[in-house]
């Protein structure tokens, strides 16, 4: 498949989307995370808007379900963004809700944290119980 980039148009889209997430405050994680996704599946590191994003996402990271930290975890390993205040607030909000977790997210959690070579022993102990109960109900894509 060929990817050609509209170098404005994505940036216009970027900047309407940081004015967005600034002029709500209830922005849904759903549509935080997506957009991150999205960025990141074109690779493009747009620091305003992973800027802006960051800044949403970690005061209502208790409103993010599982595949919300997932996806917003992988989209930071995926573009290789050093954001430590977000990383570790997902951490923490992952061990809260690791039982939530189905095999896809901890899958996703567990390749963001390989990627980005990072040691957050409690939060790998858990994804590795979590992942070690269900495997037996493992598809071959989630091993």
């Amino acid at each position: 498949a060929l990817l050609v980039l509209d170098v404005p148009l994505m940036d216009a889209i970027s900047a309407s989307s940081i004015r967005t997430i600034r002029a709500s405050e209830d922005m849904p994680p759903q549509e935080l995370a997506n957009l991150a996704w999205a960025y990141s599946k074109l690779s493009i590191p747009d620091r305003p808007l992973r800027d802006a994003i960051s800044a949403a996402s970690r005061p209502k990271l208790r409103e993010f379900r599982p595949p919300h930290l997932a996806i917003t975890l992988w989209s930071i390993a995926t573009l290789g963004l050093e954001n430590a205040p977000l990383i570790n607030a997902i951490s923490s909000q992952s061990l809260r809700s690791i039982t939530q977790f189905e095999q896809q997210h901890l899958s996703n959690t567990s390749w963001a944290y390989a990627t980005m070579a990072l040691c957050d022993e409690p939060l790998l102990y858990a994804l590795a119980e979590a992942a070690m109960r269900r495997i037996p109900d493992c598809d071959q894509q989630n091993l």
